[in-house]
Protein backbone atom coordinates (compact mmCIF):
# COMPACT_ATOMS: atom_id res chain seq x y z
CA UNK A 1 0.00 0.00 0.00
CA UNK A 2 1.33 3.18 -1.13
CA UNK A 3 1.20 6.40 1.90
CA UNK A 4 0.36 8.90 -0.95
CA UNK A 5 -3.05 7.05 -1.04
CA UNK A 6 -3.91 8.36 2.62
CA UNK A 7 -1.62 11.53 3.55
CA UNK A 8 -1.07 14.65 1.64
CA UNK A 9 1.42 14.43 -0.62
CA UNK A 10 4.35 16.21 -0.64
CA UNK A 11 4.01 17.25 3.21
CA UNK A 12 4.18 20.96 4.17
CA UNK A 13 7.36 21.78 5.41
CA UNK A 14 8.07 25.31 7.79
CA UNK A 15 10.72 27.48 7.14
CA UNK A 16 11.10 30.84 8.81
CA UNK A 17 13.80 33.64 8.32
CA UNK A 18 15.12 34.09 11.60
CA UNK A 19 16.73 31.59 14.36
CA UNK A 20 16.32 34.17 17.22
CA UNK A 21 14.62 37.76 18.39
CA UNK A 22 17.02 40.40 20.45
CA UNK A 23 15.79 43.44 21.15
CA UNK A 24 17.85 46.26 23.03
CA UNK A 25 14.73 48.85 24.10
CA UNK A 26 16.47 51.63 23.65
CA UNK A 27 16.78 51.03 19.67
CA UNK A 28 13.25 49.04 18.86
CA UNK A 29 10.47 47.29 20.02
CA UNK A 30 8.76 45.81 17.33
CA UNK A 31 9.26 43.45 14.50
CA UNK A 32 8.01 40.82 11.99
CA UNK A 33 8.19 37.01 11.41
CA UNK A 34 8.13 36.01 8.00
CA UNK A 35 7.18 31.94 7.89
CA UNK A 36 6.88 29.81 4.70
CA UNK A 37 5.86 26.51 2.99
CA UNK A 38 8.80 25.29 1.23
CA UNK A 39 6.90 21.67 1.03
CA UNK A 40 3.30 20.70 -0.77
CA UNK A 41 0.13 21.59 1.04
CA UNK A 42 -0.75 24.36 3.11
CA UNK A 43 0.77 25.16 6.02
CA UNK A 44 -1.27 25.57 8.89
CA UNK A 45 -0.52 26.20 12.99
CA UNK A 46 -0.24 27.76 16.11
CA UNK A 47 2.50 30.32 17.64
CA UNK A 48 2.54 31.24 21.36
CA UNK A 49 4.96 33.72 22.98
CA UNK A 50 6.01 31.94 26.41
CA UNK A 51 6.52 36.06 27.64
CA UNK A 52 3.78 38.34 28.85
CA UNK A 53 5.62 41.28 27.79
CA UNK A 54 6.03 40.17 23.98
CA UNK A 55 2.71 39.92 21.91
CA UNK A 56 1.70 38.68 18.58
CA UNK A 57 -0.71 39.74 16.32
CA UNK A 58 -2.13 36.32 16.00
CA UNK A 59 -2.11 32.95 17.65
CA UNK A 60 -2.82 30.67 14.81
CA UNK A 61 -1.98 30.97 10.70
CA UNK A 62 -2.94 29.19 7.66
CA UNK A 63 -1.29 29.78 4.07
CA UNK A 64 2.27 29.17 2.57
CA UNK A 65 3.64 32.67 2.86
CA UNK A 66 2.75 34.00 6.14
CA UNK A 67 3.92 37.55 8.13
CA UNK A 68 3.40 37.70 11.68
CA UNK A 69 4.46 40.83 14.07
CA UNK A 70 5.74 41.06 16.95
CA UNK A 71 5.78 44.12 19.69
CA UNK A 72 7.09 44.70 23.30
CA UNK A 73 4.95 45.93 26.03
CA UNK A 74 7.00 48.37 27.59
CA UNK A 75 4.96 49.14 30.68
CA UNK A 76 5.80 45.67 32.42
CA UNK A 77 9.39 46.08 32.14
CA UNK A 78 11.58 47.80 34.79
CA UNK A 79 15.09 49.52 34.00
CA UNK A 80 17.77 47.78 33.61
CA UNK A 81 15.80 44.35 33.20
CA UNK A 82 16.89 41.31 30.96
CA UNK A 83 14.74 39.08 29.96
CA UNK A 84 15.40 35.36 28.03
CA UNK A 85 12.04 33.39 26.67
CA UNK A 86 10.79 31.66 23.61
CA UNK A 87 8.18 31.97 20.91
CA UNK A 88 6.91 28.28 20.28
CA UNK A 89 5.52 27.20 16.48
CA UNK A 90 3.61 24.33 15.99
CA UNK A 91 2.17 23.37 12.63
CA UNK A 92 1.85 20.50 10.29
CA UNK A 93 5.35 21.30 8.44
CA UNK A 94 7.26 21.30 11.84
CA UNK A 95 7.99 22.74 15.17
CA UNK A 96 10.16 25.54 15.89
CA UNK A 97 11.59 27.24 19.10
CA UNK A 98 12.37 30.87 18.91
CA UNK A 99 14.89 32.21 21.45
CA UNK A 100 13.77 36.15 22.59
CA UNK A 101 16.36 37.85 24.22
CA UNK A 102 14.91 41.48 25.18
CA UNK A 103 17.45 44.00 26.78
CA UNK A 104 16.30 47.19 28.41
CA UNK A 105 18.38 49.88 28.77
CA UNK A 106 18.85 52.03 32.12
CA UNK A 107 16.60 55.22 31.80
CA UNK A 108 18.47 56.90 34.92
CA UNK A 109 16.72 59.93 32.57
CA UNK A 110 14.63 60.98 30.09
CA UNK A 111 15.79 63.06 27.27
CA UNK A 112 14.00 65.98 26.04
CA UNK A 113 15.76 67.07 23.16
CA UNK A 114 19.08 68.16 24.07
CA UNK A 115 18.30 67.92 28.14
CA UNK A 116 18.29 65.23 30.33
CA UNK A 117 15.50 65.46 32.72
CA UNK A 118 16.33 63.75 36.08
CA UNK A 119 12.79 64.65 38.02
CA UNK A 120 9.43 65.20 37.78
CA UNK A 121 9.54 68.88 38.39
CA UNK A 122 12.35 68.97 35.66
CA UNK A 123 9.61 67.67 33.75
CA UNK A 124 7.05 70.06 34.26
CA UNK A 125 9.67 72.88 33.81
CA UNK A 126 10.23 70.99 30.34
CA UNK A 127 6.46 71.32 29.57
CA UNK A 128 5.96 74.57 30.15
CA UNK A 129 9.01 75.73 27.43
CA UNK A 130 7.92 73.05 25.34
CA UNK A 131 4.26 71.83 25.41
CA UNK A 132 3.91 70.19 22.10
CA UNK A 133 7.42 67.97 22.41
CA UNK A 134 6.67 67.54 26.15
CA UNK A 135 3.03 66.01 25.46
CA UNK A 136 4.64 64.02 22.68
CA UNK A 137 7.29 62.52 25.31
CA UNK A 138 4.20 62.03 28.39
CA UNK A 139 2.98 59.44 25.36
CA UNK A 140 6.07 57.22 24.28
CA UNK A 141 7.35 54.39 26.00
CA UNK A 142 10.74 55.47 27.84
CA UNK A 143 8.89 58.00 29.68
CA UNK A 144 6.46 54.67 31.29
CA UNK A 145 9.78 53.35 31.79
CA UNK A 146 11.62 56.33 33.00
CA UNK A 147 8.85 56.43 35.69
CA UNK A 148 9.73 53.10 36.76
CA UNK A 149 13.06 53.75 36.79
CA UNK A 150 12.42 56.64 39.30
CA UNK A 151 10.43 54.43 41.76
CA UNK A 152 6.93 56.38 40.65
CA UNK A 153 4.20 54.72 42.64
CA UNK A 154 1.30 55.65 40.57
CA UNK A 155 2.06 53.64 36.92
CA UNK A 156 -1.52 52.49 36.87
CA UNK A 157 -3.20 55.44 37.43
CA UNK A 158 -0.74 56.82 34.58
CA UNK A 159 -1.33 54.37 32.36
CA UNK A 160 -4.93 54.93 32.70
CA UNK A 161 -4.55 58.87 32.76
CA UNK A 162 -2.45 57.71 29.00
CA UNK A 163 -5.98 56.71 27.11
CA UNK A 164 -7.28 59.61 27.26
CA UNK A 165 -7.52 61.03 23.68
CA UNK A 166 -7.94 64.82 25.13
CA UNK A 167 -3.98 65.22 25.17
CA UNK A 168 -3.89 68.41 27.37
CA UNK A 169 -6.17 66.76 29.92
CA UNK A 170 -4.37 63.62 29.77
CA UNK A 171 -1.10 65.66 30.66
CA UNK A 172 -2.60 68.15 32.98
CA UNK A 173 -4.05 65.33 35.14
CA UNK A 174 -0.41 63.93 35.24
CA UNK A 175 0.72 66.83 36.62
CA UNK A 176 -2.22 67.01 39.42
CA UNK A 177 -1.18 63.39 40.70
CA UNK A 178 2.40 64.96 40.84
CA UNK A 179 1.27 68.16 42.76
CA UNK A 180 2.64 70.17 40.12
CA UNK A 181 -0.70 71.39 39.82
CA UNK A 182 -3.71 72.06 41.24
CA UNK A 183 -7.29 70.34 40.59
CA UNK A 184 -9.03 73.37 38.69
CA UNK A 185 -12.60 74.37 39.97
CA UNK A 186 -14.83 77.48 39.44
CA UNK A 187 -16.52 79.76 41.80
CA UNK A 188 -19.53 81.60 40.26
CA UNK A 189 -20.15 84.96 42.55
CA UNK A 190 -23.50 85.93 41.48
CA UNK A 191 -25.97 83.36 41.26
CA UNK A 192 -29.15 85.21 41.15
CA UNK A 193 -30.61 87.49 38.14
CA UNK A 194 -33.51 89.15 38.23
CA UNK A 195 -35.06 91.20 35.61
CA UNK A 196 -38.21 93.17 34.83
CA UNK A 197 -38.73 94.76 31.95
CA UNK A 198 -41.65 96.43 29.78
CA UNK A 199 -41.82 95.27 26.20
CA UNK A 200 -41.60 97.48 23.15
CA UNK A 201 -40.32 96.40 19.46
CA UNK A 202 -37.80 98.73 19.67
CA UNK A 203 -36.51 97.91 22.85
CA UNK A 204 -33.29 96.12 22.83
CA UNK A 205 -33.01 92.84 24.20
CA UNK A 206 -31.53 92.09 27.95
CA UNK A 207 -27.38 90.79 28.35
CA UNK A 208 -26.16 89.69 30.92
CA UNK A 209 -22.92 88.63 32.38
CA UNK A 210 -21.91 85.83 34.81
CA UNK A 211 -18.51 86.43 36.50
CA UNK A 212 -16.51 83.45 37.04
CA UNK A 213 -13.36 82.49 38.66
CA UNK A 214 -11.20 79.37 37.63
CA UNK A 215 -9.64 78.35 40.71
CA UNK A 216 -6.05 75.70 40.27
CA UNK A 217 -4.12 75.58 37.40
CA UNK A 218 -5.21 72.08 36.43
CA UNK A 219 -7.29 71.12 33.40
CA UNK A 220 -10.79 72.33 33.25
CA UNK A 221 -13.70 71.74 31.25
CA UNK A 222 -17.20 72.35 31.69
CA UNK A 223 -20.54 71.98 29.95
CA UNK A 224 -23.17 74.35 30.51
CA UNK A 225 -26.87 74.10 29.61
CA UNK A 226 -30.36 75.49 29.89
CA UNK A 227 -33.50 74.40 31.90
CA UNK A 228 -35.85 73.15 29.65
CA UNK A 229 -33.74 74.53 26.55
CA UNK A 230 -35.36 77.83 27.20
CA UNK A 231 -35.64 79.44 24.02
CA UNK A 232 -35.74 83.36 25.29
CA UNK A 233 -31.94 82.36 26.93
CA UNK A 234 -29.21 82.63 24.57
CA UNK A 235 -25.43 81.95 26.20
CA UNK A 236 -22.21 83.23 24.53
CA UNK A 237 -20.72 79.48 25.00
CA UNK A 238 -21.85 76.13 25.93
CA UNK A 239 -19.02 74.89 26.86
CA UNK A 240 -16.01 76.35 28.48
CA UNK A 241 -12.49 75.62 29.13
CA UNK A 242 -9.49 76.94 31.25
CA UNK A 243 -8.10 78.20 27.56
CA UNK A 244 -11.39 80.82 28.04
CA UNK A 245 -9.88 82.68 31.37
CA UNK A 246 -7.64 84.94 31.37
CA UNK A 247 -4.38 85.32 33.16
CA UNK A 248 -6.05 86.29 36.11
CA UNK A 249 -8.34 83.62 36.04
CA UNK A 250 -11.27 85.50 34.94
CA UNK A 251 -14.15 84.64 32.62
CA UNK A 252 -17.48 86.33 31.70
CA UNK A 253 -20.01 84.46 30.53
CA UNK A 254 -22.59 86.71 28.12
CA UNK A 255 -26.31 85.49 28.13
CA UNK A 256 -29.30 87.16 26.59
CA UNK A 257 -32.64 86.99 26.80
CA UNK A 258 -35.04 87.75 23.82
CA UNK A 259 -37.44 89.11 25.01
CA UNK A 260 -39.93 88.71 22.09
CA UNK A 261 -39.44 84.96 22.68
CA UNK A 262 -41.11 84.90 26.27
CA UNK A 263 -44.73 84.00 26.05
CA UNK A 264 -45.74 84.96 29.74
CA UNK A 265 -45.53 87.41 32.64
CA UNK A 266 -43.28 85.08 34.39
CA UNK A 267 -40.30 83.27 33.87
CA UNK A 268 -38.08 81.68 36.32
CA UNK A 269 -35.36 79.40 34.93
CA UNK A 270 -32.07 77.90 35.35
CA UNK A 271 -28.58 78.08 33.81
CA UNK A 272 -26.85 74.21 34.62
CA UNK A 273 -23.27 73.88 34.87
CA UNK A 274 -23.14 70.17 34.36
CA UNK A 275 -19.95 68.82 35.81
CA UNK A 276 -19.62 71.21 39.05
CA UNK A 277 -23.53 70.26 39.91
CA UNK A 278 -23.91 73.80 40.52
CA UNK A 279 -26.90 76.39 38.99
CA UNK A 280 -27.67 80.08 37.92
CA UNK A 281 -31.30 81.38 38.75
CA UNK A 282 -32.69 83.71 35.88
CA UNK A 283 -35.91 85.34 36.96
CA UNK A 284 -37.96 87.67 34.27
CA UNK A 285 -41.18 89.27 35.05
CA UNK A 286 -42.45 91.60 32.30
CA UNK A 287 -43.62 94.95 34.23
CA UNK A 288 -46.80 96.67 33.55
CA UNK A 289 -46.73 99.54 31.15
CA UNK A 290 -48.10 102.07 33.73
CA UNK A 291 -48.47 101.43 37.78
CA UNK A 292 -50.66 103.63 39.56
CA UNK A 293 -49.76 103.29 43.39
CA UNK A 294 -51.79 105.36 46.16
CA UNK A 295 -50.34 106.50 49.31
CA UNK A 296 -53.72 105.15 50.67
CA UNK A 297 -57.31 103.74 50.23
CA UNK A 298 -59.27 105.10 52.98
CA UNK A 299 -60.20 109.01 53.22
CA UNK A 300 -61.67 111.09 55.95
CA UNK A 301 -64.72 113.78 54.51
CA UNK A 302 -61.96 116.19 54.40
CA UNK A 303 -58.49 115.03 53.31
CA UNK A 304 -56.00 115.52 50.68
CA UNK A 305 -54.46 112.20 48.66
CA UNK A 306 -51.34 111.74 46.25
CA UNK A 307 -51.75 109.92 43.19
CA UNK A 308 -48.24 108.30 42.60
CA UNK A 309 -47.69 107.52 38.74
CA UNK A 310 -44.57 105.23 37.47
CA UNK A 311 -44.34 105.04 33.42
CA UNK A 312 -42.15 101.88 32.39
CA UNK A 313 -42.83 101.99 28.68
CA UNK A 314 -39.45 104.41 28.77
CA UNK A 315 -41.38 107.10 26.21
CA UNK A 316 -43.44 110.02 27.68
CA UNK A 317 -47.12 109.54 28.07
CA UNK A 318 -50.52 111.33 28.32
CA UNK A 319 -52.57 110.48 31.48
CA UNK A 320 -56.32 111.52 31.32
CA UNK A 321 -57.53 110.67 35.15
CA UNK A 322 -61.36 111.35 35.61
CA UNK A 323 -63.13 110.67 39.23
CA UNK A 324 -66.30 108.86 39.21
CA UNK A 325 -67.79 111.34 41.75
CA UNK A 326 -67.05 115.33 42.18
CA UNK A 327 -66.19 115.21 45.85
CA UNK A 328 -62.75 113.55 44.68
CA UNK A 329 -60.89 116.69 42.97
CA UNK A 330 -57.78 116.61 40.73
CA UNK A 331 -56.37 120.42 39.39
CA UNK A 332 -56.04 118.96 35.73
CA UNK A 333 -57.84 116.35 33.42
CA UNK A 334 -54.91 115.59 31.51
CA UNK A 335 -50.75 115.48 32.34
CA UNK A 336 -47.61 114.33 30.62
CA UNK A 337 -45.73 111.62 32.19
CA UNK A 338 -41.91 110.94 31.87
CA UNK A 339 -41.12 108.17 34.21
CA UNK A 340 -42.40 109.06 37.30
CA UNK A 341 -44.53 112.00 38.77
CA UNK A 342 -46.76 112.53 41.99
CA UNK A 343 -50.52 114.10 41.24
CA UNK A 344 -51.99 115.44 44.38
CA UNK A 345 -55.91 115.60 44.54
CA UNK A 346 -58.65 116.75 47.14
CA UNK A 347 -61.17 114.92 49.18
CA UNK A 348 -64.23 117.37 50.08
CA UNK A 349 -67.39 115.37 50.69
CA UNK A 350 -70.78 117.64 50.67
CA UNK A 351 -72.78 117.73 54.11
CA UNK A 352 -75.94 116.11 52.08
CA UNK A 353 -73.13 113.19 51.41
CA UNK A 354 -72.40 112.86 55.37
CA UNK A 355 -76.37 113.43 55.84
CA UNK A 356 -77.28 110.19 53.80
CA UNK A 357 -74.01 108.29 55.46
CA UNK A 358 -75.14 108.93 58.67
CA UNK A 359 -79.12 108.24 58.09
CA UNK A 360 -77.71 105.07 56.44
CA UNK A 361 -75.14 104.25 59.12
CA UNK A 362 -72.83 103.70 56.48
CA UNK A 363 -69.12 103.65 57.39
CA UNK A 364 -67.85 105.15 54.23
CA UNK A 365 -68.42 105.83 50.47
CA UNK A 366 -67.07 103.43 47.43
CA UNK A 367 -65.66 105.66 44.79
CA UNK A 368 -63.58 105.22 41.70
CA UNK A 369 -60.76 107.02 39.91
CA UNK A 370 -60.48 106.24 36.39
CA UNK A 371 -57.20 106.62 34.46
CA UNK A 372 -56.05 106.54 31.30
CA UNK A 373 -52.76 106.19 29.87
CA UNK A 374 -52.37 106.80 25.62
CA UNK A 375 -48.88 105.61 24.49
CA UNK A 376 -48.85 106.56 20.78
CA UNK A 377 -51.67 104.59 19.38
CA UNK A 378 -52.11 102.31 22.38
CA UNK A 379 -54.85 103.51 25.45
CA UNK A 380 -54.14 101.49 28.84
CA UNK A 381 -57.11 101.74 30.63
CA UNK A 382 -57.15 101.20 34.64
CA UNK A 383 -59.38 101.83 37.69
CA UNK A 384 -58.31 102.55 41.32
CA UNK A 385 -60.77 102.79 44.03
CA UNK A 386 -61.02 104.20 47.28
CA UNK A 387 -62.99 104.82 50.56
CA UNK A 388 -64.64 107.64 52.36
CA UNK A 389 -66.23 107.97 55.17
CA UNK A 390 -66.13 108.91 58.87
CA UNK A 391 -64.55 105.39 59.51
CA UNK A 392 -61.50 104.69 57.87
CA UNK A 393 -61.97 101.24 59.58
Amino acid sequence: MDLKDFLEYPLPNMQIDIDKIAINMNEKNSGVINIKNIGGGILSGDIVSNTECLILDTNNFLGNDIKIEYSVVPSIYSSGDFIKSEIVIISNGGQVYIPVYITIANFDYLECGKEKIYTIKEFYSYYLKNYIEAIRIFYSYEFILWLKNINYKHIDVVEEILKDANKQRAIDNFFVLTKMKEKAYIQISQKYFKYKYFTRKTEADIIGIIPLKLIGTGYFEEDISLEDDAEYIKLSKNKITNKDFDNNGIFNLEFKILKNKINSFFERKKIIFNKINENVIIEISKKKPIEIIFEKEYFSTTDKGTLKILNNTEEDIVIEIVPKDTFVFFEGKKYLISKYTEIGFDIKLTGFLKAQMDFTKKPNIESEILIKAILGDTIYKMQKNIYVGNSLI
